[in-house]
């Protein structure tokens, strides 16, 4: 049940993080260019 748990969170963290850097990448690469 420990590594179920782990594993929810570690999948939730990536996709709130892979979400995030979607957002603030075009952002970040527009103001790189």
């Amino acid at each position: 049940m420990i590594s179920i748990r782990i594993s929810l969170s570690l999948s939730l963290s990536l996709s709130l993080s892979l979400i995030y850097y979607s957002r603030n990448g075009t952002a970040i690469l527009r103001n790189k260019m």
